[in-house]
C-alpha cells in the first residue's frame, strides 16, 4: 500500500482556506462515528421515548436489581412496567387527570 506524501502543495496559507465540495450522494447517508450511527437507529425505531432519572435507595436498588435477574427482564422493563400500571390505576379511581377523555 502506498502512502500519500505530505508535501506544502496541500496546505493554505492563514484566510485563503476553501471549502471542499459537498459529500457525494452515496456518502452522505453513511453515519460518519458509532455514536452517529446509534443516533440514527434510535431515530429509526418504532418506540419513541423520553429520558427521566429516578433516585432510589440502596434497598429499592438492590430489590430491583434481583427482580430483574430472577425474572430475565430488565430493570427498565420493570420500571416501565410499574410506572404504567400505577398511572392506569390511578386513571380508573379518578385521581390522575392527565388523560381523561
Amino acid at each position: 500500500m502506498t502512502m500519500a506524501s505530505l508535501n506544502a502543495s496541500l496546505l493554505a496559507r492563514k484566510g485563503a482556506a476553501q471549502p471542499t465540495p459537498s459529500t457525494p450522494r452515496f456518502l452522505a447517508s453513511v453515519p460518519t462515528s458509532v455514536g452517529a450511527a446509534r443516533k440514527q437507529a434510535r431515530k429509526s425505531s418504532e418506540k419513541k421515548t423520553k429520558k427521566k432519572h429516578l433516585r432510589l435507595d440502596t434497598t429499592t436498588d438492590r430489590d430491583l436489581r434481583l427482580l430483574a435477574a430472577r425474572n430475565g427482564e430488565s430493570q427498565q422493563s420493570l420500571m416501565e412496567r410499574a410506572v404504567s400500571e400505577y398511572l392506569a390505576s390511578m386513571l380508573e379511581a379518578g385521581e390522575c387527570i392527565c388523560r381523561r377523555q
